[in-house]
């Protein structure tokens, strides 16, 4: 009988049919519906100007136009034209060249800049902004400007070397087959110090301070501190920035294309002045789309190269039983880079060391000369020391300073002298008299005006612009969670 009481009909479990909704939500993500608006514009200003393009140039690339102005589709043919053509190949040497003493002379020129200006001087603001001025120039002044500079007849280069009695001629330094590539380099790391020595400075400003006091104490050297506190703080920033100018630098078009056009035969044509010669000058659209993306693939792999290495304290958390081959791969790479590296600041520390062991045997000399009761004193107070490397780290400035604010001044002074005073070469460095006869010139003879009207229309609508969109995408893609959002 209490069987029967407490048995009964058995529940069934009632499954609801899963929605179009629930799909679309387990695919997309729970905040999809909210992140659309805030991501959709960005999709599209992305997708129509950079996807779009992008396909479209691919597919250029297999074209070749006929007598009769129509494309037709040949395949991988302008890519294997590619690697039996001189100029290919002649250009993809220059912009090797260009890009490796371009990058690296601005690391080497930067992180100098940014050591000294991390110091303690005086005005170390000013000359930190003195040091950024280049970035403010935009790319077809600089080229100009510098294209004035190197002129062997009108330039103010050429009258200080021979005023150094460094050089005995003019030089034509744009016209040289063997000048015209370092002296467009020059200016690309003219053009690049500002962007390396605030990536830098900032990145020695994150660095503890009780680091280099604690080895300080320990009697490391500066230059051990250098090597073993300074770059391996570092080591992400150097990273980034490399990864960022290097891009940039092989893809150069505009500074090099307005100084030199390419030349003096081909001395200076990179792979991307090659493309727009085939492609606009000659209108060859599929051969110079061909040249475009040939390099597509390499910069592809520098950017994996250097993303993993900026990953590789998350990797390190891995056992190497779950890293995969490529992961393995790239951490010999590291190794193999760790041990070069090393190969090459030996003889740089020995270096250094024999100049610390000299002046440490100076320093006993002088001492030697002095009473028997002083010698045990230093030869400075902290004082003198302090002053002293103010000093020197101010007059280790000064060829930098000159080097970035010459150009400034040449234009400058430039634009107070007339015409006549410019083709006399006469008071070369000093405009005498001060005239302004070329800004009336350019207010009253040409729309100025109307150009410096459409330069702040542009530049206030795309910087409000941009900026608006990028913060909807980015609040989604931090905040919400949907497909491809950051976890």
């Amino acid at each position: 009988m209490a069987k029967q009481a407490t048995s009964g009909p058995t529940p069934t479990l009632v499954t609801r049919p899963v929605t179009r909704s629930r799909r679309l939500e387990s695919l997309l993500g729970r905040d999809w519906k909210v992140a659309l608006p805030f991501v959709l514009p960005m999709v599209v200003i992305m997708a129509g100007l950079i996807l779009w393009p992008f396909i479209n140039a691919i597919l250029l690339s297999f074209t070749q136009r006929t007598i009769n102005r129509t494309e037709r589709f040949v395949g991988l043919r302008n890519y294997e034209l590619l690697f039996s053509d001189a100029d290919f190949l002649s250009a993809l040497a220059n912009t090797f060249s260009f890009t490796f003493y371009s990058v690296t002379a601005k690391l080497i020129v930067g992180l100098s800049i940014a050591l000294l200006l991390n110091s303690r001087i005086p005005f170390r603001n000013i000359l930190t902004g003195l040091m950024l001025l280049p970035w403010i120039v935009p790319e077809v002044v600089t080229a100009m400007a510098w294209r004035s500079i190197y002129d062997p007849i009108f330039g103010g280069l050429n009258p200080i070397l021979q005023g150094l009695g460094l050089i005995d001629r003019k030089i034509a330094w744009l016209a040289e087959p063997q000048l015209a590539m370092p002296s467009v380099i020059a200016v690309n790391i003219w053009k690049g110090i500002p962007f390396f020595t605030m990536l830098l400075l900032a990145g020695l400003k994150a660095i503890d301070q009780e680091q280099y006091e604690a080895a300080e104490v320990d009697g490391a050297s500066r230059f051990q501190r250098f090597r073993h506190i300074t770059l391996p703080g570092l080591r992400y920033v150097i990273a980034v920035t490399v990864l960022l100018s290097t891009i940039s630098t092989f893809n150069t078009f505009g500074l090099v294309y307005l100084m030199t056009g390419g030349g003096p035969g081909g001395a200076t044509r990179l792979y991307s002045i090659l493309a727009y010669e085939k492609a606009i000058i000659g209108l060859r659209f599929g051969p110079g789309a061909a040249v475009a993306l040939s390099m597509a693939p390499l910069l592809a792999l520098f950017i994996l190269i250097l993303a993993r290495f900026m990953r590789r304290d998350e990797n390190a958390e891995r056992s190497d039983e779950n890293n995969s081959i490529v992961d393995r791969a790239f951490a010999a790479f590291g190794r193999w880079m760790g041990v070069v590296f090393n190969v090459v600041m030996l003889p740089i520390e020995w270096l250094f060391g024999a100049f610390d062991a000299l002046g440490t045997q100076i320093a006993r000399l002088l001492k030697a000369g002095r009473p028997a009761e002083s010698r045990s004193l230093p030869l400075m107070n902290r004082r003198q020391r302090e002053r002293n490397n103010v000093i020197v780290t101010l007059l280790l400035l000064v060829p930098f300073l000159a080097f970035v604010l010459f150009p400034f001044y040449w234009v400058f002074i430039t634009a107070f002298k007339t015409n006549l005073q410019i083709q006399q070469f006469q008071s070369i460095y000093w405009p005498a008299p001060w005239t302004i006869e070329q800004f009336t010139t350019l207010i009253n003879g040409t729309p100025y005006l109307t150009w410096f009207r459409n330069t702040v229309i542009v530049a206030t609508a795309t910087t409000v612009l941009s900026v608006f969109l990028a913060a909807l995408a980015g609040y989604a893609l931090a905040r919400l969670k949907f497909l491809g959002a950051v976890r």
